[in-house]
């Protein structure tokens, strides 16, 4: 579910901001008829105040999310370790894939989130990689069936449990995981659970590709290195050659630098049929160009892909949200509409024949 509560509050306030407008009207003339008293300093005191602070606020606000300091609403408190909050950062940007076993009858049920914060995020404005979405009416909502992509991390979460022996640095890589976590248990005396967890952690450390980082009160870390050496790549945002799979292992495949899945980089020249490829779903929302040109997409499966080509540039990979612009335009209107209404303007007086 994709839930901002913006619309509402923008509406909110050109609501308080209109009402102080018309309850301003007249006040000039209601403290002329009056003697300077205690009344005209409180008028001041208030106008400053009603004038400064929404200003203030809303610069502060402007000024952190330019600077990426405005962090999405969270549903929990933090819960990926500091070093796993490293690999998080630009400009991999990459996930921590989460991991927890539970029991259901006579088996067990994995549980699994791809966390790119620290801690499951309430507002997401793009297409990312989700377990469960939910659809029609809020108070009878339907449950969408997992896609291609929820089944890929589904089935890399189930190799990872049973601990098939594999190497499985390249297929984390694939949807942009540098960390696999561990949580802690929230009961402590769950015995069943324990043994569970303790399972898990047993298995993953005898898994090729992962390496046990650290272990303490927000869980076990183990970062993804793949067991024949090399290196592997699990950037967000990555340059891979034409016809190679997501998750083959090849020099060839290069890192791009991204913030807040946005990609500015400059490439170099390189083969001609070389593809930008997203571990995000493909959405029509998605962007990119070189040096202003606009890049075509292609299908690739659930990723979003576009052909680069061989000529180097500026890079740019975006999101652009469903009606921003219109919103945009009706925030500008409705500023001045409030604007023009706060004037102070004269009235004119009669004149007498």
């Amino acid at each position: 579910m994709h839930g901002w509560a913006g619309p509402a509050l923008s509406l909110a306030g050109a609501g308080l901001l209109t009402a102080a407008v018309l309850g301003a009207d007249g006040a000039r003339e209601r403290l002329r008829a009056r003697s300077f008293g205690w009344r005209q300093p409180v008028v001041a005191l208030l106008t400053a105040v009603a004038v400064l602070v929404p200003v203030a606020w809303t610069a502060t606000w402007t000024l952190q999310a330019r600077a990426g300091l405005a962090a999405p609403l969270s549903t929990s408190e933090g819960v990926v370790p500091a070093i796993g909050l490293q690999a998080q950062d630009e400009p991999a940007s990459s996930r921590v894939l989460a991991l927890a076993l539970s029991p259901a009858g006579d088996g067990r049920v994995v549980r699994w989130q791809l966390l790119r914060t620290d801690g499951p995020t309430l507002v997401d404005d793009a297409a990312a990689v989700s377990t469960r979405v939910l659809t029609g009416d809020l108070l009878d909502p339907e449950v969408v069936e997992p896609d291609s992509a929820s089944d890929e991390v589904s089935a890399l979460a189930g190799r990872l449990a049973s601990g098939s022996g594999a190497d499985v640095s390249q297929a984390l890589g694939a949807v942009a995981v540098a960390d696999v976590l561990v949580p802690p248990l929230e009961d402590r005396g769950d015995r069943a659970a324990k043994r569970l967890r303790d399972d898990l952690v047993a298995r993953l450390d005898s898994t090729p590709g992962l390496e046990r980082v650290t272990q303490g009160a927000t869980g076990t870390l183990w970062r993804v290195a793949p067991a024949e050496g090399g290196e592997v790549v699990t950037a967000w945002a990555r340059l891979v050659p034409e016809g190679l799979p997501a998750d083959a292992a090849s020099d060839d495949v290069t890192a791009l630098a991204s913030q807040d899945r946005t990609v500015r980089a400059r490439v170099p020249a390189g083969d001609p049929d070389r593809r930008v490829v997203l571990a995000e779903r493909a959405d029509s929302q998605w962007r990119a160009t070189l040096d202003g040109r606009p890049l075509r997409a292609v299908d690739d499966g659930w990723r979003q892909t576009f052909v680069l080509g061989p000529d180097a540039g500026t890079l740019v990979v975006s999101y652009e949200a469903p009606y921003r612009t219109w919103w945009l335009v009706a925030q500008g209107v409705v500023l001045l509409v409030a604007v023009l209404l706060a004037l102070p303007v004269r009235r004119r007086r009669g004149v007498r024949a």
